[in-house]
This record gives structure tokens, sequence and C-alpha cells, in this order.
């Protein structure tokens, strides 16, 4: 029945936990945004960024990567220590809002160095966001379900993309740059308020805590010894690198 079910209708949400909708629904919103400005992005600080070169826009574009990747290892080894989700949807809100302020101010840019900062500050919000979504979608993902649910996301991510990278090239032709950051800035901030509608159901309870493995996010060696320190009966396979799949 469940199959049947699925196979009429592929990307319904119907069934889905609060908690997997709302992140879900806030990344529409928030990944709709950036895609706004994603084609068209490197033209932009061409045309409006004193002495801005096509080297300038691969430094910055390295600066943001070296940046996200530095801030995720610390960021990451944070959510993993600390028990219960309260500092998983911290991160993920207060980096939302990080980056949706960078992009309402962006068209105030008027130099490189400015540039950079905006390109670390966008790094260091990535690296808060990325981890706790993660974490939260393979914790929350409904039992037996979690693999469709990834596809569904992923899907309607790929739709929503693929839509505003023509909108955001009509917007700019038609209204400028000005007008399509405010439209991704303030797309931010009202996915930073859908994201609290699963505030309460990731304080309330510690059912899914921070070693309840339902896709599991660390290497199996981290894994084993976790389970050591709870004294567990399960052993973890020793073969290195993430579990194949620990059922959800």
């Amino acid at each position: 029945m469940l199959q049947k079910k699925q196979s009429e209708a592929p990307l319904s949400l119907e069934g889905v936990n609060k908690v997997i909708k709302v992140l879900i629904y806030a990344d529409i919103l928030i990944s709709g945004g950036f895609g706004l400005i994603a084609p068209i992005f490197s033209i932009f600080i061409i045309n409006n960024i004193y002495g801005a070169t096509l080297e300038v826009i691969g430094i910055s574009t390295a600066i943001y990567l070296i940046t996200r990747s530095l801030t995720q290892l610390v960021v990451s080894e944070i959510i993993e220590k600390i028990q219960g989700e309260e500092d998983d949807f911290y991160f993920e809100f207060i980096g939302t809002i990080m980056s949706s302020l960078v992009y309402l101010f962006f068209p105030l840019i008027i130099n490189v160095p400015q540039l950079y900062m905006a390109e670390i500050i966008l790094g260091v919000s990535s690296a808060m966001t990325y981890p706790s979504w993660v974490a939260i979608f393979s914790r929350h993902a409904d039992k037996g379900e979690g693999s469709r649910e990834w596809a569904i996301h992923d899907i309607l991510i790929d739709v929503v993309l693929s839509l505003t990278a023509v909108i955001g090239a009509v917007v700019v032709s038609n209204f400028g740059f000005q007008f399509i950051f405010l439209i991704i800035g303030t797309l931010g901030m009202v996915g930073s308020i859908v994201l609290i509608g699963m505030k309460n159901d990731l304080f309330k309870t510690n059912k899914h805590t921070k070693n309840d493995k339902l896709f599991e996010l660390k290497d199996v060696e981290d894994y084993e010894k976790d389970m050591k320190k709870k004294s567990l009966s399960t052993i973890a396979p020793k073969k290195r690198g993430r579990p194949k799949k620990i059922s959800s």
C-alpha cells in the first residue's frame, strides 16, 4: 500500500512529519533566493565593485570556500558534543539571518576589501547552517522514508533553482541588482521565520539526541567510540567510513 501511494505521488509531503516539512519549506525560500543571483553574481561584481577583475572573483570565491570549510569543522564538533538540538536550531537560525543581512547590504559594497569581508561572513553563515540543517533532517527523517524524503527535497530545490536562475536574470534586466538583493534578503528572512515552526518540536523532547543514529554523519570509528562510552551492546561495523545506512 505504501509503495503504491508513493508511486502515485512521488513528491507529495503528505504524511511527512512537521520538522522535515519545515526544513524543506524553509530551504525552498532560502535556496530559491540565493538562486536568483548565483548565475549572474560575477556580473554584479565586475560592473558594480570598484577595482573588481576576474582574479578578484576567483579570490573572493576561494575566500568563501576556505572560510566555510574551516568554520564548518568547528561547528560540526560543537553540534556533536552538545546534547539536545537547541544548538542545531540556533546555528541554523542565526546563520540564515546572517546571510540574509549580508545580501540585503550587498548593494552598498563598493570596493574589493568590502567584497572579501562579505564573503567571509557568508562563509561563516553557510558553515553554521549546512551541518545543522543536515543533522536535524537526518535525525527526524521518518522511519523507512529517509531516502524518499531526501530525494523530495533535492528534486524540489533543483526545480526551484532552475526557475530562479531565469527569474533572477529577468528581474535584474528590468529592475537592477539592488532590487534582486532586496528580494534575496527578504526571502532569507522569511525562511528563518519558517524555521521557528519546528523550534518547539526540537526543544520539547530529547527523543532525537546527538547519538540517535538515523543517518550517521560521523565516521564509523567515532560512532564506535560513542557507543562504547554509552556502554551499548550494539557494535558498529569496523569498516571505516560512513555506515551504509542505519534505518530511520
